[in-house]
């Protein structure tokens, strides 16, 4: 049996991207996005106690098509 409680927790992200016209209404975009973040999770498992620092940093990318009307 598993008992565990995870801090919730604040975290910045950064994002940059560019968006360039191809044709008449049609565009292609992009961009990245970095999320850093970290919790601590803590509990019993199996009886024993257990504790985690997690460090989860993704650095996201998107491309995409657009079409103006």
């Amino acid at each position: 049996m598993s008992d565990f409680d995870i801090e919730d927790r604040w975290a910045p992200a950064g994002q940059a991207g560019v968006r360039v016209r191809v044709a008449d209404g049609l565009m292609l975009n992009a961009d990245a996005r970095y999320v850093p973040f970290s919790t601590v999770a803590e509990g019993a498992l199996g009886g024993a106690p257990v504790s985690a620092r997690l460090r989860i940093r993704p650095i996201l990318a998107n491309v995409g098509i657009a079409y103006r009307f």
